[in-house]
């Protein structure tokens, strides 16, 4: 898609110097990043590799270990892995990846509030004679209370709204 093909296109191959001639028969979206399919003489000759063959896949039904066990038998296979186990590792690792984002993500909300609470201290100490002058002319406690409280709430929502342009900026 993304080098503008469409299925029964004709396209070159362009590798090591030389060129194949190649029809696209399908479009995947697979697990590995630019995971493609070829013939499996197309491949080899790409690769450089003769006759030998370093991967292959195979669509098969039944019995899945009984058939990885005759793979193994035949003496020039390494690896047998199936598609359920390379789908899983994919998944744990994404697991793992998202984890850490969420720490991450709590390490930074308790970094924020721990600001929030040191500004809204710094502020109520900065502004006590203020709030002492208040306090003289005969406002009650509640009062100066509320405030100081509408005070860091309005100052919180100025900070919220111009967050998002700034961040996005």
């Amino acid at each position: 898609r993304q080098c503008g093909l469409r299925v029964g296109d004709q396209t070159v191959i362009n590798y090591f110097g030389k060129e194949a001639k190649v029809e696209v028969a399908g479009i995947l979206s697979g697990a590995l990043p630019g995971e493609a399919y070829a013939p499996l003489l197309l491949a080899q000759e790409i690769l450089g590799m003769g006759d030998r063959c370093m991967a292959f896949f195979l669509i098969l039904d039944g019995d899945h270990e009984g058939i990885r066990k005759e793979l193994h038998t035949l003496g020039n296979v390494a690896q047998v892995t199936l598609k359920s186990e390379i789908v899983a590792k994919v998944m744990e690792t994404t697991g793992e990846k998202i984890g850490i984002i969420r720490i991450g993500a709590a390490f930074s909300v308790f970094i924020a509030l721990l600001f929030i609470f040191c500004s809204v201290s710094f502020t109520v100490l900065k502004r006590k004679p203020e709030y002492v002058m208040l306090r003289i002319l005969g406002f009650s406690d509640l009062t100066v209370a509320l405030t100081i409280i509408v005070e860091v709430l309005v100052l919180g929502a100025l900070a919220v709204f111009l967050a998002i342009p700034v961040g996005y900026g």
